[in-house]
């Protein structure tokens, strides 16, 4: 795993399930978007939250998507 390989669900996505990120030619994993977070805090953030963060991270967007949330159909990363 790179770290310099960013994460679809690192990303601020309108696509986080894998099978949307596959679609969008971006292979992802759990592991990469802890990696891409840690980096991301300088790797000063609590791993065991991050880990919460990373492990349940598809989960939350499909219930917002359950409950009428829309997304743009696209993935984009915000730096700064």
């Amino acid at each position: 795993m790179s770290a310099a390989t960013p994460s679809c669900r690192a990303a601020l996505t309108t696509q986080s399930f894998p099978e949307d990120c596959k679609k969008a030619g971006i292979t992802d994993s759990e592991e990469l978007f802890f990696e891409n977070t840690m980096q991301a805090g300088g790797y000063r953030g609590n791993k065991e939250l991050v880990k919460v963060l990373t492990q349940n991270a598809d989960e939350a967007v499909a219930w917002l998507k359950q409950h009428g949330v829309e997304f743009m159909g696209y993935v984009y990363q915000v730096y700064g």
